[in-house]
């Protein structure tokens, strides 16, 4: 780029700073401007607000005289027509209220006076109850309402006693007064505030530049609900923008003309200080000739110095030329040594290629070498045996795979360790151990560790160690590594388990000392035989008449045998047929998959019938499901079962009649004291002593699902709710919930608590069981079940199961699907039992709606 241009592009950019240092004065007063708009905003809003405050201070400052307050009291019991003329119609006057009136505590309008203003426009004033209602139980208020497209302040107080301005006593009545925003009181308002004022649906909307000049600031006009129902308006000009918007422009005029100016003087001198000068050096390089500098020389300034610098290097010049001339000569005489140096290169290079090809066959070797002990290493990784090589200095080098297997360290843990870290893996502590040995000498070895055999350079013992609580016998054999001049490098140790084969040796051994012991006593035992011979045949012949005789009674025995497990096999088939019977009754899978989302069933008799048993019936749009459990297991149990299901249709079909007819009749309660009363008659129970006590514990439920609530019932077994923890807590309904509330980690379970007493005779029964109702969500889990579950003796230490572990258990299931639920509680049931016996039926239900 010429120095020309450079100059040029210098002064583009004073002129664009200069520009740009206008822009940023015309922005800090735009800035100014708006900062001294919105200081005029604040101060004009606070003016409004401070007003508006006065007229709500002005209502309460004067409703501060109590000896109105207590003539009103006195008011508002007798209607007294001169008391109000004097004060009603006075407080509307002082205050220009459009209107006034008193309200009884039962909401009855006991006086009310309307201005001429509020009778031309309202011929039906309807807003008296809403005004009654937000005026009811509350101190002192101020709101508006909208009526026939006018705004009305409503002014609101209780009327109390004299001194109880903050009503802390029961109100006796209330006042109410209102007054309509018309013309004339927003022309009042203008006149307070020296503003105009307007609706603010009412004004069009300013220009850019309208808005510079008129302030407005806007109010809000709140109903009882605190909703805005208006917006008024405040305007104020202001004339000193229209003074600071023209000074602006004439000072941003100003500027520019003198930035214009400054350039061109700053241009003419460039072109005098520069231009020139250098116009004569750009003649004289280009000609090669210092005559154009001459005049140049005797300048005092850069300009002289580099004239100067300009002759100098001429005269150089020359001397570099005849310099060069000399260097060409020179390269001459090189160019002729350059020859010989090549013949010496290609030399060289032979050489080069002769080292290149011994190289690559040194670097063949040392792949192989490589190769070798990749092997090497594999063979020691994979020993059967485990392994392990130190150095002189007792530092791991070496740690196979059966090394790891034996002494729980692995190899990364161990490499690179030293002060007999690597003997914690048999003894638990650092010690020497055998691969330490092998650099003593012989007489050493047998001096100091006599149980060592040592052969050649191996040496070898046995010891033992504790693994997981287990003795583990070992063999180890150790011998030093050498290096190739026969140094001592290291040392390598070989350990091979021998547990199995000591256990075989010691077996082997009691088994002798056994044998020679047996074989002393059958000796002593023969004596005693051939002593005893003659006593045993005789006794033989005694024994074999009452052998004859014990096999005809042995005969006898095996027909009675044979008859009693054919009669056994009978009843065994009986009661399978009875078990169809029982199944029959029970619902079937299908309708608890129609009636319900998901639903499981876990039934496990405990003999081939059970005392338990399930029951659903739908009835219009309830359904109604029982679990109960009935007094003993086995067949008697299984009767009781077949009594309760028989008892609950009929209970069930009499009431399905009677909602015909009378609607909601189905309840819980109802239909379990039916039951019990069926119970005691069926079994003639009266109390007396001696007679049955037989019964059942039985959860009863009636879901409405049309209006999303479940009725239960109980005898003695509860019924559990899981929701999500995020979910509608269980609140208290019209009837008294019975119930205790378990946080878990994700969801909340509910216990609701039955009553007391069983379906059947009881010392201490109420008259009637508790009817529960619960409202119900989407997604909500029923759960309930029979004691047998929670009642299994089990576990390491033989204990019952406990309900807290079997609500723990539901909690923990209770956001898996139904069918998975099903699986884990028979799993764990399973596994907790064991091979104990089950001590009672089980019986769980789960339904999610």
């Amino acid at each position: 780029m010429k120095t020309k241009t450079k100059f040029l592009i210098l002064l583009i950019i004073i002129a664009l700073i200069l520009i740009g240092n206008t822009l940023f004065y015309e922005f800090i007063g735009k800035k100014q401007k708006q900062l001294f708009m919105q200081a005029q905003e604040t101060e004009l809003n606070i003016y409004i607000d401070n007003v508006l405050k006065g007229q709500d201070t002005k209502y309460l400052k004067t409703l501060r005289d109590y000896a109105i307050w207590d003539d009103m009291v006195k008011f508002i019991s007798h209607l007294d027509s001169a008391w109000a003329k004097d004060n009603m119609d006075y407080l509307m006057e002082f205050f220009d209220f459009d209107f006034a009136k008193l309200y009884k505590l039962d909401g009855k309008i006991h006086y009310s006076a309307f201005g001429e203003n509020f009778k031309h426009i309202f011929s039906n004033f309807s807003v008296d109850s809403l005004i009654f209602n937000e005026t009811k139980n509350k101190c002192k208020r101020i709101f508006y309402i909208s009526q026939n497209d006018l705004i009305i302040e409503i002014f609101t107080a209780s009327i109390q006693n004299s001194g109880d301005f903050d009503c802390k006593t029961p109100s006796n009545g209330y006042l109410v007064a209102g007054k309509i925003w018309n013309k004339k009181y927003i022309l009042e308002l203008e006149k307070m505030t020296n503003l105009q004022v307007n609706f603010k649906n009412s004004l069009k909307k300013l220009s850019p530049k309208e808005s510079e000049i008129i302030t407005q600031i806007t109010k809000k006009l709140f109903n009882e609900k605190n909703v805005c129902i208006a917006e008024i308006v405040f305007s104020k000009q202001n004339p000193l923008i229209l003074d600071w918007n023209k000074t602006e422009k004439n000072r941003f005029f100003v500027t520019l003309i003198i930035s214009f100016f400054l350039v061109l003087i700053i241009l003419a001198l460039l072109t005098q200080w520069v231009l020139f000068p250098l116009r004569e050096i750009s003649q004289t390089l280009q000609n090669e000739n210092p005559k154009f500098i001459q005049d140049l020389k005797f300048s005092k300034n850069e300009f002289g110095q580099l004239a100067h610098l300009i002759e100098n290097f001429f005269e150089q010049k020359q001397k570099i030329q005849e310099s060069f001339d000399e260097i060409k000569r020179i390269n001459t005489q090189l160019e002729s040594a350059s020859e010989e140096i090549r013949l010496q290169n290609e030399d060289l290079l032979q050489q080069k290629e002769e080292i290149s090809a011994q190289a690559e066959q040194l670097l063949a070797a040392n792949e192989k070498i490589q190769e070798s002990e990749e092997k090497i290493q594999n063979i020691f990784e994979f020993l059967p045996d485990a392994a392990m090589v130190i150095d002189k200095n007792g530092v791991v080098l070496a740690w196979n795979k059966a090394m790891e297997n034996l002494t729980n360290i692995k190899k990364e843990n161990i490499i690179g360790k030293g002060n007999y870290e690597y003997s914690l893996g048999f003894y638990k502590e650092k010690r020497p151990i055998l691969i330490d040995l092998t650099f003593l000498s012989e007489d050493e070895i047998k001096q100091n560790y006599a149980y060592l055999h040592k052969e050649g350079n191996i040496l070898s013992g046995e010891t033992y160690s504790e693994h997981n609580g287990q003795k583990t016998y070992l063999m180890a054999t150790a011998s030093p590594l050498y290096n190739s001049n026969s140094e001592a490098i290291g040392a390598i140790e070989i350990v091979r388990d021998i547990t199995y084969r000591k256990k075989i040796e010691e077996l082997i051994e009691k088994q002798n000392t056994e044998l020679i012991e047996k074989s002393t006593m059958l000796s002593e035992a023969n004596e005693e035989l051939r002593a005893n011979n003659d006593a045993i045949t005789q006794m033989n012949e005694d024994l074999t008449t009452q052998r004859d005789e014990i096999e005809k009674q042995n005969e006898k025995i095996r027909k009675q045998h044979e008859m009693t497990i054919k009669q056994q096999q009978e009843i065994t088939d009986s009661i399978h047929y009875a078990r169809r019977i029982q199944t029959a009754l029970l619902p079937q899978n299908e309708v608890l998959e129609f009636l319900f989302n998901e639903h499981f069933i876990l039934n496990k008799p405990r003999n081939i019938v059970s005392g338990d048993f399930y029951w659903i019936r739908k009835i219009n749009n309830k359904i109604i499901f029982a679990v109960a459990d009935c007094t003993g297991h086995g067949v008697p149990g299984a009767f009781m079962s077949m009594l309760g299901v028989a008892f609950l249709n009929e209970i069930v079909n009499k009431y399905s009649e009677i909602e015909k007819i009378e609607k909601n009749s189905f309840n819980a309660a109802k239909i379990l004291n039916e039951l019990r009363n069926k119970v005691k008659t069926a079994l003639h129970q009266t109390g007396k002593t001696g007679e049955s006590k037989d019964g059942m514990d039985i959860v009863l439920c009636i879901l409405d699902s049309a209006k999303m609530f479940l009725q239960y019932a109980g005898a003695n077994n509860p019924l559990f709710l899981i929701r999500e923890n995020n979910a509608e807590k269980v609140l208290q309904t019209e009837t008294e919930l019975n119930f205790e509330e378990n946080l878990y980690e994700n969801v909340i379970l509910y216990e609701f608590k039955p009553d007391k007493m069983p379906i059947g005779i009881y010392i201490n029964e109420k008259e009637s069981f508790t009817n529960q109702e619960i409202k119900i969500l989407r997604n909500d889990k029923f759960y309930t079940c029979s004691d047998g579950y929670e009642d299994q003796f089990g576990g390491e230490k033989g204990r019952k199961f406990l309900a807290k572990n079997f609500k723990q258990l539901l909690a923990n299931i209770s956001q898996q699907p139904f069918v998975e639920q099903n699986e884990i509680l028979d799993k764990t049931f399973e596994e907790w039992k064991a091979q104990r016996p089950q001590i009672d039926d089980v019986l769980v239900l789960g339904v999610k709606l």
